[in-house]
């Protein structure tokens, strides 16, 4: 997984939802995106590691901190 040019992360499991549709009525209607690779492995098919425990454990970020912001009428950002 390619986040940045500086910041690459080999061997990562990857899934994607596309039909959410039995998850109820609410989900269904509603607009989510999830924030990539920054959910927890304990809720992850298999326990699959998420990209951020990858790029730790690979030494990609200096640090095991990250933030967001969501952006209100804007573009969000993602800093490592």
């Amino acid at each position: 997984v390619t986040l940045a040019e500086d910041l690459v992360i080999e061997g990562q499991r990857f899934a994607e939802v596309t039909d959410a549709g039995g998850l109820g009525m609410a989900y269904s209607f509603g607009k989510f995106d999830g924030i990539f690779g920054l959910g927890f492995s304990s809720i992850s098919i298999d326990n699959t590691p998420t990209v951020f425990e990858n790029a730790i454990k690979q030494n990609v970020v200096d640090q095991p901190v990250f933030s967001f912001y969501l952006g209100d009428n804007g573009p969000g950002e993602l800093t490592f």
